[in-house]
Parts: C-alpha cells; sequence; structure tokens
C-alpha cells in the first residue's frame, strides 16, 4: 500500500514540478546540474552561495537529489517523511505552484545522485521541456561532473566504476549545444571524456577543472584552522581565495563554482569574496566544540574510501598546527561498498599511521579495520575499541576525553547515525538540531 501511494504522490510532484518548470524557463531560468560519486552538495552549495550574490537562485534543499528530491526542489517543498497530513498539504501546494507561484529565477541549480542503472533517466525525465513548437529541448544548461569513486556497489546497484560513471555521465550529455561542462581534470574517466567532447562541433563548451593541467585550476593550496587558502585562476584570470571550511580536498567542490560564476559574467574578486563568507552544510567536516575542551571534526554525514583517507590527512594537519595532545578516529561503517566492503574498510588501517592516537570503530564492517590495525601491528589492542553503536561509544568516549583531544567522527549515514554520539559529545548539545547533520529529527 506503501509502494503505491508513493507512486501516486511521485507522480504528481512530478506532474506539478514538470509544469513550474515550464513557466520558469519561459521566463529564462537556467538549470544547472550536478553529479559525481562526492563533492556534489558541496559544490551545489557553493554555486548557489556565489551566484545568489549577483542573481535570483533557486536550489535543491539539503541533498534533495532523487526524483522526489528534484520535484520538491521544482516546487520549493520539504519532505514531510511518513506524515500524511504533510503530504495532503504538500500536493495542495504543489497544484497551485505549479501554475501561480512566481517563477522569476535566473538559476535552478539542483543536485542529481544516482544509486543504481537507469536512475539517471528517470532524473532527466523529470527536467523534460517537449512543450515548445520545435520539439524537445536540452535539460540542462550547465553540468558539473566531480568524478566517480569507489560507492552505491552493493547488490543492486553498480557492478563497478565503469558502470557508475556511464550513468552518471548522461547528466553531461544532456546539457545544450549552448550550454557549458564542467569536468573534474583528476578524474582520469573525466579527463577521457573532455577530450571526446572538446573535439565535437557545436557542443557545449567544456572547462576542465582540477590540477596544473586544467583551464580552471587552484595552486598554492594551503588548509588550516582558519580555513581554505588557495589561489584560482582561469586562463589570464586569477584571484586569491580565503574560505572559512576545513579540507582542502574541498578545493575540487569550489572551483566549479568559480568558474559558473566567471563565465555567467561575475567577476574574480566578487567571486573571492562571496567565497569569504561560505559555510559548509552540517556533518561535512564542521569543526564543533566539544566537552572538556576537545575539539570534534564532525564528518558524519556520510564516508566512502576516498573520503575518509582524505578526512584523516585533515585530522592530522589540524592536530599539528594546533599541537593537540590526541588525534582520535571515530570510524562509522561506510555503506553501499557491495563485495569490496571488507576490503575497503580493512584498506582504511593502512592510513592510520601517524595520523591518529586512538581509534574506535562502530559497526560490524568498522570493527575490521580495528582488526586489522591490531593484526598487522599497526595500532597497539590499548590503543584500539571497537563499539556495536553510536551510544555505546559515546559512554565510553565521555569518560575518555580530555582537554587537548581532536576528534574525527567520520562514517555513513542510516543507521549506525554518528550524529547521535556527537551529539552526547559536544560542549552545546542545546544546539544539536542547527549544527548537526540528522536524517530524521522526529527519531533521534
Amino acid at each position: 500500500m506503501k509502494t503505491i501511494l508513493r507512486h501516486i504522490v511521485l507522480g504528481i510532484l512530478t506532474w506539478c514540478a514538470r509544469r513550474r518548470l515550464a513557466r520558469m524557463r519561459m521566463h529564462g531560468t537556467r538549470l544547472i546540474g550536478i553529479t559525481g560519486s562526492i563533492g556534489k552538495t558541496t559544490c551545489k552549495e557553493a554555486i548557489a552561495h556565489v551566484l545568489g550574490g549577483s542573481f535570483q537562485v533557486l536550489s535543491s534543499a539539503k541533498s534533495y537529489n532523487t526524483e522526489f528530491g528534484l520535484s520538491l526542489t521544482i516546487l520549493e517543498l520539504r519532505s514531510e517523511f511518513s506524515s500524511v497530513v504533510g503530504w495532503t498539504k504538500n500536493i495542495g501546494i504543489a497544484i497551485w505552484r505549479s501554475a501561480f507561484s512566481r517563477v522569476n529565477y535566473d538559476f535552478l541549480i539542483l543536485e542529481m545522485g544516482v544509486d543504481k542503472p537507469g536512475d539517471m533517466d528517470e532524473l532527466l525525465k523529470v527536467l523534460e521541456d517537449k512543450n515548445t513548437e520545435t520539439g524537445s529541448v536540452p535539460p540542462l544548461h550547465c553540468g558539473i561532473f566531480t568524478g566517480v569513486h569507489s560507492v552505491h556497489m552493493a547488490e543492486g546497484q553498480f557492478a563497478n566504476m565503469d558502470e557508475i560513471f556511464e550513468e552518471k555521465v548522461k547528466l553531461v550529455r544532456a546539457v545544450g549545444p549552448d550550454g557549458m561542462v564542467f569536468l573534474n581534470e583528476d578524474d582520469e574517466r573525466c579527463r577521457a571524456l573532455g577530450r571526446e567532447l572538446g573535439s565535437r562541433k557545436g557542443g557545449a563548451k567544456v572547462v576542465m577543472y582540477g590540477d596544473e593541467r586544467a583551464k580552471l585550476r587552484a595552486s598554492q593550496v594551503r588548509g588550516g584552522w582558519d580555513g581554505l587558502q588557495f589561489e584560482a585562476s582561469y586562463g589570464e584570470v586569477r584571484g586569491s581565495f580565503t574560505v572559512p571550511i576545513l579540507g582542502v580536498q574541498h578545493v575540487g567542490s569550489l572551483l566549479p563554482a568559480i568558474g559558473c560564476a566567471l563565465l555567467h559574467g561575475m567577476y574574480m574578486d566578487d567571486i573571492a569574496t562571496r567565497m569569504g563568507h561560505f559555510q559548509l552544510p552540517p556533518g561535512r567536516l564542521t569543526l564543533l566544540e566539544g566537552k572538556h575542551d576537545a575539539w570534534i571534526i564532525d564528518s558524519s554525514y556520510n564516508a566512502s574510501p576516498d573520503a575518509v583517507r582524505a578526512a584523516l590527512v585533515t585530522l592530522s594537519e589540524l592536530a599539528q598546527e594546533r599541537q593537540m595532545v590526541r588525534r582520535i578516529f571515530i570510524f562509522g561503517n561506510m555503506n553501499e561498498l557491495g563485495t569490496h566492503s571488507e576490503q575497503e574498510h580493512r584498506g582504511i588501517a593502512a592510513e592510520l599511521p601517524g595520523n591518529i592516537d586512538l581509534l574506535l570503530t562502530i559497526g560490524d564492517m568498522a570493527a575490521m579495520c580495528a582488526d586489522e590495525a591490531i593484526k598487522t601491528r599497526i595500532l597497539p589492542r590499548e590503543q584500539v575499541q571497537s563499539f556495536p553503536d553510536a551510544m555505546t561509544a559515546a559512554e565510553w568516549l565521555e569518560k575518555d576525553m580530555k582537554r587537548g583531544d581532536l576528534i574525527l567522527v567520520k562514517g555513513s549515514q542510516n543507521t549506525i547515525r554518528l550524529e547521535r554520539l556527537i551529539k552526547a559529545i559536544m560542549k552545546h548539545p542545546e544546539r544539536a538540531k542547527e549544527l548537526l547533520a540528522r536524517q530524521d529529527w522526529n527519531s533521534v
């Protein structure tokens, strides 16, 4: 019954979203789509923040990147979770907004995620425009592809990274000939795609971003407690950036925002000023005060092997800068790794030497990292603890925390719920709803 109702609600919302989107297009709204295995939300938030300084912008809330999410974004609605009353109200508002509400946005910025083959096709159907005299028009004005990593590889999802790439690249191919595409130069599959698209005549403008080979690139990248600093250049245009976020790996999510703003007429100095006030969404390397004068790096929203490795480097660098007493890594299960799960969890142990002083794992898969660390003598047994759930770990950690601890919390969302642990050890738990990433506040 729930499945039937879900399809009915989705069908109504999609129909309303398409009607409202058609009105937006008539008023000149340009659609920007963002995909990739990691960094989508940060990239989307950065683009919306920068363009929002000069244009009227509507963007996906949180990580609304599914069929439901796209429709909710277009209709400016929020998820009502399991509330029948809430969804009934949403449908009424959706019908009204599809025909009457304002649509004078310059940009609609959409995060578009996929979990299995065919998902991108469904997302693009929501954005189809067939109500023109000349037939259908390309769904997107701008497409951004942040790269492919080993995620979404559980049973029923993708068999390998090539399959992930082939699904996500559909977004890029949905950009019109007068549009633009941003591709990550640091990803080998994106490099090959860039060469393919760049050789075509009459296609979208292709901008490669990333390392020194890219036209849009960052250099002199430095990270620390005071934020992220780097130089950005696009051809002969250059600018200096100071962004109050943690983690040098985020540069790859900020560059498309810089390029997108430049190519839509903004000046580099104005872009740098806007970036100076950009904040990451909760749960993405957010710095929080902890109990007992400790500090917490909250990266509890999600985790993949590459993201964990990057976060460990950030932990080590920040600890060294402030000469923190202990580097504590709280590691929760990484989801959707399929047959590679045990290998990937055990593989994280190799990243620990020189980066941490204490390892706490939460969940059965993360415990394999602890087992590997002990078995290979990467860490002595007394520096490793494993727990079945977040709250059991929080009870142990509260008794062990001390001044000078720097605690990195990273794992996948859903069942592990690391935000519960963070609430238990943060200095101001009364601000949890404001500061932490939570999927359903009613169940916390």
